[in-house]
């Protein structure tokens, strides 16, 4: 789940976009670009984690 987008320009080992959707659509994964230092996208993904969990367990 997601990466650490404040941080894309500081970090070498940055991953193509389309193959992390595409590893995340093989896998049935989740993909959503956080950011713990602005605050973007961290209550979406852990609602969406969770929501994920939830469908799981059906």
């Amino acid at each position: 789940m997601g990466n650490r987008i404040h941080s894309v320009n500081q970090n070498a080992d940055i991953i193509d976009r389309s193959t992390i959707l595409d590893f995340t659509y093989n896998e049935d994964g989740l993909y959503i670009e956080v950011s713990p230092n602005s605050d973007n996208n961290i209550d979406l993904a852990f609602k969406e984690l969770t929501r994920k969990i939830i469908n799981s367990s059906r």
